[in-house]
């Protein structure tokens, strides 16, 4: 990856929502492996017959969220380093 060393114009803006969607997935992932029923309960349908489904979406969720704050820092370098006119005209 190259390095950026131009400042990105609200960098603090998003900071601020790749962090909030970080807290978000993950705890959105940790309660729906806790409790892969809670979103049937909620909206008044029949439990599940196989939760192991919701709570393996609550892994994915999460991972997620572990990858927002991995973008927190670093964003900026994998926009940079992605050209779609470099790559497409190879």
């Amino acid at each position: 990856m190259m390095p950026v060393t131009t400042m990105i114009r609200r960098r603090r803006f998003h900071r601020l929502v790749f962090s909030v969607a970080g807290v978000y997935n993950i705890g959105w992932g940790f309660y729906a492996v806790y409790d892969p029923q809670w979103l049937f309960r909620f909206a008044g349908l029949p439990p599940m017959n196989h939760p192991q489904i919701f709570a393996c979406l609550g892994m994915v969720v999460g991972l997620y969220g572990i990858i927002y704050f991995d973008l927190y820092d670093s964003w900026p370098a994998y926009i940079a380093d992605f050209r779609p006119s470099e790559r497409l005209s190879k």
